[in-house]
């Protein structure tokens, strides 16, 4: 009786075990875009997020197109003094 408690205990072990390691996320990696087109071969079992500048994103747009990017850049506010309205625009120097 016991064999089969265990024998119906086994597809839900294994099932388990697959959810808990099989379907691991990848590591997260942030690089720029010339650490990244150095060596793409060694990242690719990673999750590759490209940092950039406004300017460098305008500047080498074609070679930032189809992947995730994170942009940073000083931010101005313009619009109204209301609460729930926010207008930012992420600008450095001239461009936004």
């Amino acid at each position: 009786m016991s064999t089969c408690r265990t024998a119906n205990l086994l597809p839900v072990i294994v099932a388990f075990m697959l959810a808990l390691f099989g379907c691991a996320p990848k590591q997260r990696v942030f690089l720029s875009l010339e650490q990244y087109t150095a060596n793409p071969t060694a990242y690719k079992n990673n999750e590759v997020i490209l940092t950039a500048t406004i300017a460098q994103l305008l500047d080498n747009y074609d070679q930032y197109r189809s992947k995730r990017i994170q942009v940073s850049a000083p931010f101005g506010y313009f619009g109204h003094q209301q609460f729930w309205t926010w207008h930012i625009m992420l600008q450095e120097g001239e461009k936004k």
